[in-house]
């Protein structure tokens, strides 16, 4: 659970201090900033009730600058969607 806790913070960290470049559009993306790497893994979808409803885990690791090991975590998304049926 602490774990969880640093990634987030570093994960906020990169996206409201420092500017993210994707190196590509694959999985996993790693993304390079001043302090440190970040690189999220594909998500994995876990459900997808009658359609409207995604829940979805995804696993990330933050190597800080300087360091040579990355803190790993995991997060769950849930998101509406739409769907055409027809």
């Amino acid at each position: 659970m602490k774990n969880t806790g640093v990634i987030l913070a570093f994960w906020a960290a990169f996206l409201v201090v420092s500017p993210l470049h994707a190196q590509s559009d694959a999985w996993p993306r790693k993304y390079q900033g001043k302090n440190g790497q970040l690189v999220v893994y594909q998500p994995q979808v876990d459900s997808w009730k009658d359609q409207y409803v995604l829940e979805a885990s995804l696993a990330a690791a933050v190597t800080p600058q300087g360091s040579k090991t990355a803190t790993l975590g995991t997060f769950k998304i849930t998101g509406h969607t739409e769907v055409d049926k027809e």
